[in-house]
């Protein structure tokens, strides 16, 4: 509470609290010193400056992988902006200087994820926090199948046979083979033997065998072996059906035929038992 003089028409009141509320009465003296009814006010102060929080980020997106998140954003406008603080599931997980994205590392495949961004100015006050769920994607199979192994390049008339032993991988999709150092064939090849046709005779070729999985992941060339065509070893016959086909033909052949056979067999061994049965057993 003050007096003034009666010529004066203000007055700063100092040393208030900010973003508080603050009731003012000003009244005047009679020349007695008696005080009029006068008027009241009530005032709100502003907030500090420096306790003012920066504007959220805009246009958050997110950009994932199986095991990562790519966070991108737009920076506020305010001019004392310092950085941002990343969220993730509601805890910071870091803080970084004014650039506007950020990759977030070592997330679990098919996982649903929550992430925010904080803006944070020099007085360090924060932001409303921006937020949105995303969920990583599958597992990336980027491993290679196994090197094949025990390639072998045997010579024919005008043709070599490559053959190599089968890959063990559970995703394996098939097999390249490589003449000199470039992929002769269109397609993957399924079985474990092929046949190079249309070479020189007498000329020195390197062959080598790549494995391929269905994730399309490549092992490196198998150690490189050589041969030579030859005129004089047996012509290279074509055939329709490869090693697998005909056991399995053998095998659907004997299964066709073992009924004959068990009838066949069975009642002059039925009668061999008997015979020996009543020897043994019977006066």
């Amino acid at each position: 509470m003050t007096t003034l003089d009666k010529s004066a028409t203000s007055y700063n009141v100092g040393d208030l609290k900010d973003n508080t509320m603050y009731r003012f009465k000003v009244s005047s003296l009679d020349g007695g010193k008696v005080e009029t009814k006068g008027v009241e006010t009530s005032v709100k102060t502003l907030l500090d400056p420096k306790k003012i929080p920066p504007s959220p980020v805009s246009s958050l997106v997110a950009e994932p992988t199986d095991k990562t998140v790519k966070l991108i954003w737009k920076k506020p406008s305010d001019d004392d902006l310092a950085g941002f603080k990343i969220l993730e599931n509601g805890r910071k997980i870091a803080e970084i200087g004014l650039e506007e994205e950020f990759t977030v590392k070592n997330l679990e495949p098919l996982t649903e994820y929550n992430f925010g961004v904080v803006a944070v100015d020099k007085d360090k006050n924060d932001s409303s926090p921006v937020n949105l769920s995303v969920k990583t994607l599958e597992e990336k199979d980027d491993v290679p199948p196994h090197v094949p192994s025990n390639v072998f390049a045997k010579p024919s008339n005008g043709a070599l046979i490559a053959s190599w032993d089968k890959v063990s991988d559970k995703d394996l999709a098939g097999y390249n083979v490589y003449l000199d150092g470039k992929k002769i064939n269109s397609n993957l090849i399924s079985s474990t033997n092929f046949s190079i046709k249309n070479l020189e005779n007498n000329r020195k070729y390197k062959v080598q065998v790549q494995a391929v999985d269905r994730s399309g992941n490549a092992s490196e060339l198998s150690s490189p072996v050589f041969g030579t065509p030859d005129m004089n070893t047996i012509p290279l016959v074509e055939s329709k059906y490869n090693l697998q086909d005909v056991s399995d033909g053998v095998g659907n052949q004997f299964w066709q035929i073992w009924p004959f056979l068990a009838w066949y067999l069975g009642i002059p061994l039925s009668f061999y038992v008997i015979y020996k049965f009543k020897q043994v057993y019977l006066p």
